[in-house]
């Protein structure tokens, strides 16, 4: 939880969190994996979407994506995800990351899309969060001062997960 809650204290203490913490939140993944043997290609699937938003993250919050790259980094979380279908195990922890690929996407395509999941998550699960991130995504999208979304996330006190 400390993964997807402490980039909201603050964008410095969100890239410590996520550079240094993300295995460590995923190992409850990777724990579940072992423990579940016919689930471990889910939930493979799933940590490596939430390692690929921990990236993009890091890479926003520090200046270094162009837009070919990020565009090609959302893609690349669009395509893993089409392995883990609907009802998958471990598949409702994926708000934070779908909410991230969002967040960082510049195509209309890439929106609707992860928009469109994170709506389907409300729609079977009910976490008014979720709502409150697609709200705050809109602002996102909207933001025309050239700002990173990882230094304005913080001031919302919404937790996405």
């Amino acid at each position: 939880m400390y993964l997807y809650a402490e980039p909201l204290l603050g964008e410095a203490l969100g890239v410590r969190t996520v550079s240094t913490q993300c295995q460590v939140g995923l190992s409850c993944l990777y724990s579940c994996s072992s423990l579940h043997p016919e689930h471990s290609n889910a939930l493979a699937l799933v940590a490596d979407i939430i390692q690929q938003a921990c990236n993009i993250y890091l890479l926003r919050a520090r200046n270094r994506l162009n837009h070919s790259l990020s565009y090609e980094l959302v893609e690349n979380i669009l395509v893993t995800q089409e392995g883990c279908p609907e009802g998958s195990p471990g598949e409702h922890v994926l708000i934070w990351a779908f909410f991230i690929a969002a967040a960082e996407s510049s195509s209309e395509y890439h929106r609707t899309f992860f928009a469109t999941k994170m709506r389907s998550y409300y729609h079977r699960l009910g976490f008014s969060n979720t709502i409150k991130a697609l709200d705050l995504l809109g602002e996102i999208w909207n933001i025309s001062d050239g700002s990173n979304w990882t230094s304005f996330q913080p001031k919302t006190h919404i937790l996405i997960m």
